[in-house]
């Protein structure tokens, strides 16, 4: 399974220039392409049901072709799941104990998730 790097996710408690909201996820996050070195920042409300090894470790995200192919056998820890029109994603937790995102584009998206 082909996979490419994308971004380094950093768990945070203090506010950042540029964040977002997501409601639906409860948690506010910068955009990695607009970082230099695609670092995506996220900051969870309280009251975020993501799993905690997301809220507290940072991940590696790769872009996938396929997420169902790309998560079998592995420990997921989030579903595969919308994020907007253009992109899935779902974590799993490595052998290391490293979370790991995988996102997969529809259509002509590539970069950008938010």
């Amino acid at each position: 399974m082909k996979k490419t790097f994308n971004h380094v996710g950093i768990p945070t408690t203090e506010s950042k220039t540029g964040e977002v909201y997501s409601a639906d996820m409860k948690l506010h996050l910068t955009d990695f392409a607009n970082s230099e070195h695609n670092i995506e920042w996220l900051r969870f409300d309280a009251d975020c049901g993501m799993p905690r090894e997301i809220q507290e470790h940072t991940h590696v995200a790769y872009v996938v072709e396929n997420l169902e192919e790309a998560i079998a056998g592995q420990k997921v820890i989030l579903d595969p799941c919308p994020v907007n029109d253009t992109l899935r994603i779902a974590f799993i937790v490595d052998s290391e104990g490293c979370p790991i995102e995988f996102m997969e584009f529809s259509g002509e998206a590539t970069g950008t998730a938010y």
